[in-house]
């Protein structure tokens, strides 16, 4: 159910989650995904970060990808996370 979902900002500790469900998302789509976890903590929260990210969570879990205001669920469940990214 979505009432045990909570969303929070990401911070440079959930790098290696947010990089494991923008994997799942692009399995999902059948895209390659080549980021690694250090790729992810560099470019969204080094110096300038390039992007912001909002973690839906159910419990400590991840628990799916929003992209373009369309939800694809990680493991059959149905919350998001949202990935803002920068152009400077």
């Amino acid at each position: 159910m979505a009432d045990d979902i909570t969303f929070r900002l990401a911070g440079a500790e959930d790098a290696a989650r947010l990089n494991a469900a923008l994997r799942a998302l692009s399995d999902d789509l059948g895209d390659t995904h080549k980021a690694t976890d250090d790729d992810i903590l560099r470019a969204g929260f080094g110096k300038d970060p390039a992007f912001r990210a909002i973690l839906a969570l159910r419990g400590d879990a991840v628990v799916g990808v929003r992209e373009d205001g369309e939800v694809a669920g990680v493991d059959g469940d149905d919350a998001a996370f949202e990935v803002d990214f920068y152009n400077a």
